[in-house]
C-alpha cells in the first residue's frame, strides 16, 4: 500500500459523511412513532374492553333486577325490592290511558335487596288515583316496573307482609 492510499484511506475514515448520522436519526424518529402508535392501540383496545365488561355488567344486572309495586290506596304505593342487589329508583312513570300521555316524576331512592317501602305519591303526580292510567316505577338501569292497581279497588286497606 502506498502513502497515497494510506492518506485516502484515513481520509475517509475522517469523513464518514453525513448519511450514517441521519440515517440514524431518521431510525430513532421512525421507531419512537411505531412505539407511540404501539402503545395507543393496546390503550385504545384496552379502554374497549373495559367499556364491554361494565356494559355487560350492567345488562346482567339489569336482567337481575326485580321490583314489585303495590298500590295500597290512592296515593301511596308499597314497593319491594325481590332482586339481588340495591335497586336506584328515579322515577315515578304515569300513563294515562285516556290521553296517551306520559309523565315522569323525578325519584331518588335506593332500595336495598330483601326491603319493602310504602312511598306516598305526591298530590300532583296522583291525580286523585290511577284511574284510568298506570304507574310504574324508573330505575336506573332503565327498568320499569308497573304498580299493581287491581289491589286497591279489591283491598284498598290490606297492606301486604
Amino acid at each position: 500500500m502506498t502513502n497515497d492510499d494510506k492518506r485516502n484511506n484515513s481520509h475517509s475514515r475522517l469523513n464518514k459523511g453525513i448519511s450514517p448520522v441521519l440515517g440514524t436519526i431518521i431510525f430513532v424518529l421512525v421507531a419512537v412513532a411505531v412505539i407511540g402508535t404501539i402503545s395507543f392501540i393496546f390503550l385504545a383496545q384496552d379502554n374497549y374492553n373495559t367499556a364491554v365488561k361494565k356494559t355487560t355488567e350492567l345488562v346482567g344486572n339489569k336482567g337481575k333486577e326485580q321490583i314489585s309495586v303495590v298500590q295500597l290506596e290512592e296515593a301511596k304505593l308499597q314497593i319491594a325490592n325481590e332482586g339481588p342487589a340495591t335497586s336506584r329508583i328515579i322515577g315515578l312513570v304515569s300513563a294515562d290511558d285516556s290521553t296517551g300521555n306520559l309523565s315522569l316524576e323525578p325519584l331518588n331512592l335506593a332500595l336495598p335487596s330483601a326491603q319493602k317501602l310504602d312511598y306516598t305519591i305526591p298530590g300532583s303526580t296522583a291525580g286523585g288515583g290511577l284511574g284510568n292510567g298506570k304507574m310504574g316505577l324508573l330505575t336506573s338501569l332503565g327498568n320499569i316496573f308497573w304498580a299493581d292497581s287491581n289491589h286497591c279497588r279489591t283491598n284498598p286497606f290490606q297492606i301486604l307482609q
